[in-house]
């Protein structure tokens, strides 16, 4: 086995490309954008679906702290995301933002009583979703 067959497989010379980097931190930016608005719009929806299926659990203080601590991660992004810095940065960005919204999740997950912890904890989805949306 060759290493640099491998090597030049997984760095390919067009991004060194100008033009093809210009283009990659284009979408990088968007993507950060759409991140920071899944962020905020993923709790908000699973949220709809526990006051839909579960309204006597929906609004335990656990859960209340979840959606909001995403919340806050999805508006930080965005407003970080408008910053020339992000749009160069982006890549990164999206990836501690990836990984702040789950990390959340679960922090919170871990310090709400052990009573409040249910199969209609939709920590899964929304962590899926997170990474999906990167």
């Amino acid at each position: 086995m060759d290493i640099r067959s491998v090597r030049n497989h997984l760095l390919p010379e067009t991004e060194s490309d100008p033009r093809f980097r210009e283009h990659l931190r284009r979408l990088s930016a968007n993507g950060l954008e759409t991140l920071a608005i899944a962020e905020m719009a993923i709790p908000l929806f699973l949220m709809g679906g526990r006051i839909v299926l579960t309204p006597q659990t929906a609004y335990e203080p656990g859960r209340l702290w979840q959606a909001f601590a995403v919340v806050v991660i999805g508006i930080l992004t965005l407003a970080v995301s408008r910053t020339a810095w992000a749009s160069r940065n982006a890549r990164s960005l999206a990836c501690l933002s990836a990984w702040a919204g789950p990390t959340a999740l679960l922090a919170i997950s871990l310090w709400k009583p052990a009573a409040y912890l249910s199969t209609d904890d939709y920590i899964i989805a929304g962590i899926s979703l997170i990474v999906i949306t990167i």
